[in-house]
């Protein structure tokens, strides 16, 4: 609606500046003190291209990085598609989670490039799934020019929690010790005005 575009066609005219200022408070949903927002997703088959949702979605959030005394984290699809569409710009930092295999390097490689393209002032791994130390020191070595702000190791109950639908939060305080080391680190390289959220 804001686009002006209509749902289910292909093709057409947009626009491309919609107005957003009032969705973060309109559409949210605030749990433990945090605002939610959720973007839909591709519902049918051949729906045709979702460049009016990318556009609202570009604009959505320069809006609440830029202009709203906020912080914003937006977790991201794996992959390129948001730094290709451009919907990452404006960020202070970006989180690669790098998981132990070559696609999931070559892909933070790739996610190296575009945030160059875009002048995004920090790109910084998080190491997720480890199993142990050598695991780490592998992938590091393979991305040498990319500082590392944390890790994660691999656990049962990790995978337990999201099979069960739970939050690995509230099954696993190891875990969310691990998530409080990144958060610190990522508060000294960015600042911590406002104040960041806790996990």
């Amino acid at each position: 609606e804001r686009t002006g575009s209509k749902a289910g066609t292909i093709g057409g005219i947009f626009k491309l500046n919609p107005r957003v200022d009032d969705l973060p408070d309109e559409f949210s949903v605030k749990v433990n003190g945090v605002k939610h927002l959720v973007l839909g997703t591709v519902e049918k088959g051949g729906s045709g291209c979702i460049c009016p949702e990318s556009t609202l979605l570009k604009a959505l959030m320069k809006h609440v990085i830029v202009r709203r005394d906020e912080v914003v984290i937006m977790d991201m699809e794996a992959g390129i598609e948001h730094l290709g569409r451009g919907t990452a710009a404006s960020v202070d930092a970006m989180l690669v989670v790098v998981e132990p295999g070559q696609r999931s390097v070559q892909t933070a490689r790739q996610i190296q490039k575009l945030a160059a393209d875009l002048k995004l002032p920090r790109v910084f791994l998080v190491l997720n799934k480890l199993h142990d130390g050598a695991e780490e020191q592998q992938l590091r070595s393979y991305l040498p020019d990319m500082p590392v702000i944390g890790t994660v190791s691999e656990r049962e109950s990790l995978r337990r929690a999201d099979l069960d639908g739970r939050s690995p939060f509230d099954v696993d305080p190891a875990f969310v010790a691990e998530i409080d080391v990144i958060k610190e680190r990522l508060k000294k390289e960015i600042g911590s005005s406002p104040e960041m959220p806790n996990p």
